[in-house]
């Protein structure tokens, strides 16, 4: 389940239910929609002592994975929180890797993987990323990013905490969804900031190229 995802699998065991119930043979390695995957290295589930029926666990697990906005995760949050109470920060955690998720897809990045030392980006065949947004953080940031193939670029950074890792996935995945602007004049004081990427263990956003 770990190489798959909870929606994925999810999806896998719907599919397997419905077949064993119509009296088919469930098809398990039959390919599925490709689902966005957002993985931090951290706990992200719905805990049994948060909510003890499985079953409500199960619906809520769907139903955040087929959340399609911003605005839909919190609206289960909201939902949760009244029904059974402050969230533990485990479903904390899993409601905003759903966001991560959606911004995620929204650019074309097929799974982000982020640890305590780094970990990669794969995208999509299609996607709606600027290649020269991929190519300049390669060349600027040569220890922090690289390439590995086409469709996978690998990451290095000092991450060791769970809230480090929220905060440079999302800038990460803002910066990739940055378009092509035209070139223009940077600010000196921000010229100034240009210091090494990975020799510090603070979650700043990752920094995006210097524009001529």
């Amino acid at each position: 389940m770990t190489e798959v995802g909870l929606a994925m699998y999810l999806d896998m065991l719907d599919h397997a239910v419905k077949a064993l119930k119509e009296g088919r043979e469930p098809q398990l390695d039959r390919p599925l929609v490709a689902a966005t995957e957002v993985e931090l290295r951290l706990p992200a589930f719905v805990p049994e002592t948060y909510i003890a029926d499985v079953h409500v666990r199960l619906s809520l697990y769907k139903r955040i994975a087929a959340a399609e906005s911003n605005e839909a995760v919190d609206e289960l949050n909201s939902e949760m929180y009244d029904r059974f109470g402050p969230l533990p920060a485990a479903a904390q955690s899993l409601l905003k890797i759903a966001k991560l998720k959606l911004a995620a897809r929204a650019i074309g990045v097929r799974r982000l993987d982020v640890g305590p030392q780094g970990g990669s980006v794969t995208f999509e065949e299609k996607n709606s990323i600027d290649p020269g947004t991929v190519v300049r953080m390669v060349q600027k940031g040569a220890r922090d990013y690289r390439l590995e193939g086409p469709l996978k670029m690998r990451l290095t950074r000092q991450l060791p905490t769970e809230e480090q890792r929220f905060v440079f996935a999302d800038a990460l995945l803002k910066l990739l969804g940055e378009k092509a602007k035209p070139a223009e004049a940077m600010p000196a004081a921000a010229s100034a900031k240009a210091a090494p990427m990975v020799a510090s263990t603070k979650a700043e956003p990752p920094r995006g190229p210097k524009r001529k």
